[in-house]
C-alpha cells in the first residue's frame, strides 16, 4: 500500500473542514431564518388577536353604554324603568354575540333584573369582582376575573358599568356574563402549533381566557411574572422567550397590550414545534457530513435528496404562513359611514380584503348593494326596526364579494348623531365571519356523531344488562329458593352470600345501565298522582331488615300539610329516597336514620317538597362533600358500590325540576336532602299508584313460556309452591300452539326466544279465535327500558315483569291477574 501523500490529505482534510463549515454555517442560518419566521408570523397573531380582542369587548361596551343611556332616559322622562328594565335587557342581550345574559344588580348585589325570567331569583352577587370594583367609584368598563357559575358550574367572565342614580348616587350595577368559549373558539382558529399557547390577561395580572384551557390556572395571579415586571413597562407591545411555568415548555411570545382597554394578549409559539423539522434537517446533515468522508459519490447522492426534502420542508413552510397571513390580514373590519337617505360619507380602505370592492366604487353603490339578495328585505327591516328601539344592533347575514363569492359577515350597526351637522347616521363595522361559521357547522357535526355514540353506548349497556339480568335471574332466584329449604348453618350462610352478592351485581348492573340513560338523554320520566305517605313507608320497610340487624332506629315522619296526592313520577322519586336511606343504613353503625317530608312554600314560587334524610353516622370532612354527587366519587370504598348512586340521584333530581344537597359534621352525622317542585293532580283526578294486591287463595292455570330450561325450572317452581298450575313451552311457535289446544288464566312470555320470538308470538295469540285471545300476557323479560316495555304493550301484553325476579312481585301480580280473569271466564261459561 502507498503511503498517503501530504498534498493529498491535505487537500482532503481541507475539503472536509470546508464541507464542515458550510454544512455549520447553513444550520446557523436556517436555524435563524425558521426562528425568524415563525416569530414573524407569531406577531401578526398577536395583532389579529388584539383586533378581536378590541372589537368584541368595544362591542359589549357599547351595548352596556346603550342600556344604561335608555335606562336613564326612562328615568329622566318619568317613565317606569324597573317595568321596562326585563324588555330592554333581552332586546339587548341579543344583539351580544359574546354575551349569555345581560343584567342589572342593586346597590346591595342582589340580582334586580335579566335578560331570562321577568322576576329573577334573588340571587346576590356582591362578592364578585365585577361588582366590588364598581361601589366606591366609576371603574369604567370593568371585566372581570373568570369565576363559576352558582347555577350550572360554567366560567364565564363578567362585564360591568355603574348605574348612578339622577342625583349621581351609586344605584348598583350592569354587568354583562361573557361566555369564554366564543373567544376560545377564535383562539383555536389561530392555531400556533400544537404547543402553541393564547392567553388573554388583565393589567393587574388576573387570566381571563387561555386556550389551551387549564381550569386550575384561572384561580392565579401572574402579576409577578416578566411579562408585567419587565417587558410592558418597556413597550406596550413586544416579543420574549421563555419557559413556561405551568407546563414546562419553551416557547416565543409575541404580546400587544389592547388599545383602549386594561388587557393584554400573548400569543406563543413552542420552540419544540418551530424547530422540529429543522432538527430533523440537522440529523440528516450530520449524516450527510460522515458520508462525506465515505465518498464524494455518495455525498452527492445524499446532498441531492436533502436539497429535495429541504424544499418541501420549505414550501409546507410557506404554505402554513400564507394560511395564517390569511386568518391575520381578514381580522380587520370594514367601516362604513350612512345617512339615513342612504348616502354613504366615508368607507374604510379595508373594504377590498373583506368584500373585494375598493372604497370608492362603494361610495357610488346603493348601500344594499353587497347584501344577498335573499336577505335584503330582512336585513332593512330588522335594522330600522331594531335601532329605532335600541340604537344599536348586530346583524348576521351573507354578503357577495365583488368576485361573486358568498360569504358570511357579522355587521355591528349604531345610530349616532353627527355633532357639526346634529343629523343622524349610522356607523358600521362588518367583519367576514365565515370561518367561524365553519366551526359551528362542524361543532355541530361532532355534537351530532357524539350524541350517536352515546346511544351506541346506551344501546350495548342495555343489551349487556340483558345478558347479565338473566343468568342472575336464576343465581338470585335459586339462592332464595335454597334459603326456604333446611341448611346446615354453614349451607345458609354461603347460600346467603350467594344471594347478597347478585342482588349487589344487579345493584351496580342497574347504576350503570340509569346512568347511561341519563348521559344518552334516553331516561323518560313519567307524571302521575301518588300518595307521598305510602311512599315512604314502603322506602322504610326495604331498608328496615337492614337497620334493625345493626339495631339502628328508623323513623319515618310526613308533615301534616304535605298533601295527601301529589303529581310526579313515584318510581324516580323512590330510587332517590332509597339510594339516600341505603347510603344511610349502610354507613351508620349506632343510633338512628330519620326520613322527613316537609312542604316549603316561598312567598312568589312554586311550592316544593323537601325530602330528607338524617343520619347518625360519622359525619363526611367538609373538604370531601364536593366529591359525593360526582361520577365515581366514593369517599369510603370499604363498603363497595359504584360510585354512581348519588350521581344519578343528582341528575333525576334536576331532570325533574329539583336539587339535591348534603349537610354534614365529623362526629354528629349528616343529612341529605332533595327538593321536587310537586304539585297536587287536579280536582277530580283521584287515580293514584295501583298498590300491589295481597297474596290471593285463588290459584289458576299458567302458561310460562321460557327457552332458558333454568328460568322455566325456577318460575315454574315459585309458581308451584304457590298452588297454581303450571304448563311450560320453550318458543313462541309452542305457546301459540298450548293456546289453541288449552285455557290458561294467564300466560308469562319471555321476550328474546328462538324460532318465534315473544312480541311475535303475543300478536299470533290475539288473532285467535274465542277466549285465548283475551287471556292476560306479561312479558317476562330481562329487558325493560321505557321504549321497551311500550314495544310489549303495543304488541298486546298487558304488561311485565323484569328479571331478576323478585317472589313477592312475581306472586302478587300473578294473583291479580287470576282474579281479574276468573269472573270473565265464568261469564262466558
Amino acid at each position: 500500500m502507498k503511503p498517503v501523500r501530504t498534498p493529498s490529505l491535505v487537500f482532503g482534510l481541507a475539503a472536509l473542514c470546508l464541507l464542515t463549515v458550510m454544512f455549520g454555517h447553513g444550520l446557523y442560518q436556517s436555524h435563524r431564518q425558521r426562528m425568524a419566521d415563525s416569530q414573524e408570523l407569531t406577531d401578526k397573531l398577536a395583532r389579529a388577536l388584539e383586533e378581536h380582542t378590541q372589537h368584541s369587548f368595544q362591542a359589549i361596551d357599547g351595548t352596556l353604554r346603550t342600556t344604561i343611556a335608555h335606562l336613564r332616559s326612562l328615568r329622566e322622562t318619568g317613565q317606569d324603568a324597573d317595568a321596562l328594565a326585563h324588555g330592554i335587557l333581552k332586546a339587548n342581550l341579543a344583539t351580544m354575540t359574546h354575551a349569555r345574559q345581560l343584567a342589572i344588580l342593586g346597590p346591595d348585589g342582589r340580582v334586580r333584573h335579566h335578560a331570562g325570567r321577568p322576576d329573577p331569583a334573588p340571587v346576590n352577587l356582591a362578592d364578585r369582582d365585577f361588582f366590588k370594583a364598581q361601589v366606591e367609584q366609576d371603574a369604567g368598563l370593568f371585566i372581570g376575573a373568570p369565576a363559576i357559575s352558582r347555577n350550572n358550574s360554567a366560567w364565564f367572565i363578567g362585564a360591568s358599568r355603574r348605574l348612578t342614580t339622577v342625583d349621581g348616587r351609586f344605584d348598583g350595577v350592569l354587568v354583562a356574563i361573557v361566555e369564554p368559549q366564543r373567544f376560545r373558539a377564535f383562539y383555536k382558529a389561530l392555531h400556533p402549533g400544537e404547543r402553541g399557547a393564547v392567553t388573554l390577561l388583565r393589567l393587574d395580572g388576573a387570566l381571563i381566557v387561555n386556550e389551551p384551557f387549564e381550569e386550575e390556572m384561572l384561580s392565579r395571579s401572574y402579576a409577578d411574572i416578566p411579562l408585567f415586571r419587565k417587558h410592558l413597562p418597556e413597550a406596550p407591545v413586544g416579543r420574549f422567550r421563555q419557559i413556561a411555568s405551568t407546563d414546562g415548555v419553551e416557547r416565543t411570545y409575541s404580546y400587544r397590550r389592547v388599545e383602549g382597554l386594561p388587557l393584554v394578549v400573548v400569543i406563543g409559539s413552542a420552540v419544540q414545534d418551530t424547530l422540529g423539522d429543522w432538527w430533523i434537517d440537522a440529523r440528516r446533515q450530520a449524516v450527510v457530513w460522515l458520508l462525506c468522508v465515505a465518498g464524494l459519490g455518495a455525498l452527492a447522492a445524499v446532498a441531492l435528496r436533502h436539497g429535495m426534502e429541504r424544499a418541501r420542508a420549505l414550501h409546507a413552510l410557506a404554505e402554513s404562513e400564507e394560511r395564517y397571513r390569511l386568518i391575520a390580514d381578514n381580522a380587520s373590519d370594514a367601516i362604513f359611514r350612512t345617512r339615513l337617505d342612504g348616502t354613504r360619507l366615508y368607507v374604510s380602505p379595508s373594504v377590498t380584503a373583506v368584500l373585494g370592492y375598493t372604497p370608492e366604487e362603494l361610495m357610488r353603490t346603493p348601500r344594499i348593494e353587497f347584501i344577498h339578495p335573499d336577505e335584503r328585505e330582512e336585513v332593512f327591516h330588522t335594522l330600522h326596526s331594531r335601532l329605532a328601539v335600541s340604537g344599536r344592533v348586530v346583524l348576521p347575514f351573507r354578503a357577495v364579494r365583488k368576485d361573486g363569492r358568498v360569504i358570511w359577515t357579522e355587521t355591528a350597526v349604531s345610530l349616532i348623531v353627527d355633532p357639526p351637522s346634529g343629523q343622524k347616521e349610522w356607523i358600521a363595522a362588518l367583519r367576514d365571519v365565515s370561518e367561524r361559521k365553519g366551526i359551528e357547522t362542524e361543532l355541530l357535526e361532532a355534537k351530532r356523531q357524539a350524541e350517536q355514540a352515546a346511544r351506541v353506548k346506551s344501546d350495548f349497556l342495555a343489551t349487556m344488562s340483558h345478558e347479565i339480568r338473566t343468568p342472575m335471574n336464576g343465581v338470585v332466584g335459586f339462592a332464595n329458593l335454597l334459603l326456604e329449604t333446611p341448611l346446615s348453618p354453614e349451607q345458609e350462610r354461603f347460600a346467603t352470600h350467594v344471594r347478597d352478592a347478585g342482588r349487589s351485581l344487579m345493584t351496580v348492573i342497574n347504576d350503570i345501565l340509569d346512568f347511561s340513560r341519563l348521559e344518552a338523554g334516553r331516561l323518560e320520566l313519567r307524571e302521575a298522582p301518588f300518595a307521598p305517605r305510602p311512599l315512604v313507608e314502603s322506602c322504610g320497610a326495604i331498608v328496615r331488615l337492614a337497620a334493625e340487624e345493626k339495631g339502628l332506629a328508623l323513623h319515618l315522619d310526613v308533615a301534616d300539610d304535605v298533601p295527601e296526592r301529589l303529581l310526579g313520577d313515584p318510581d324516580r322519586i323512590r330510587q332517590i329516597l332509597l339510594n339516600l336511606l341505603g347510603n344511610a343504613v349502610k354507613f351508620t353503625e349506632a343510633g338512628s336514620v330519620t326520613v322527613r317530608v316537609t312542604r316549603q312554600a316561598e312567598r312568589g314560587a312554586e311550592p316544593r317538597v323537601v325530602l330528607s334524610v338524617t343520619d347518625t353516622g360519622p359525619g363526611i370532612p367538609e373538604d370531601k362533600q364536593p366529591l359525593l354527587f360526582q361520577k365515581f366519587g366514593q369517599i369510603d370504598r370499604s363498603h363497595g358500590g359504584t360510585g354512581l348512586g348519588l350521581a344519578i340521584s343528582r341528575q333525576l333530581a334536576e331532570i325533574m325540576g329539583g336539587g339535591i344537597g348534603v349537610t354534614s359534621r365529623t362526629g354528629v352525622g349528616s343529612t341529605f336532602w332533595f327538593t321536587l317542585p310537586l304539585r297536587e293532580p287536579p280536582a277530580g283526578n283521584e287515580a293514584a299508584e295501583a298498590p300491589r294486591a295481597a297474596s290471593a287463595t285463588g290459584t289458576g292455570r299458567i302458561l310460562v313460556v321460557e327457552d332458558l330450561a333454568m328460568n322455566r325450572e325456577l318460575v315454574t317452581r315459585l309458581l308451584t309452591l304457590a298452588g297454581h298450575a303450571v304448563v311450560c313451552a320453550e318458543d313462541g311457535a309452542q305457546a301459540v300452539e298450548a293456546m289453541r289446544r288449552e285455557r290458561f288464566d294467564l300466560v308469562l312470555m319471555d321476550v328474546h326466544m328462538p324460532v318465534m320470538d315473544g312480541l311475535e308470538a303475543t300478536r299470533a295469540i290475539r288473532a285467535l279465535p274465542g277466549p285465548a285471545a283475551r287471556t292476560p300476557i306479561l312479558a317476562l323479560t330481562a329487558s325493560a327500558l321505557p321504549d321497551e316495555v311500550a314495544g310489549y304493550r303495543a304488541a298486546g301484553m298487558e304488561g311485565s315483569i323484569t328479571k331478576p325476579v323478585d317472589k313477592a312481585l312475581l306472586l302478587d301480580t300473578v294473583a291479580r291477574y287470576v282474579r281479574a280473569t276468573a269472573p270473565t271466564e265464568d261469564t262466558a261459561v
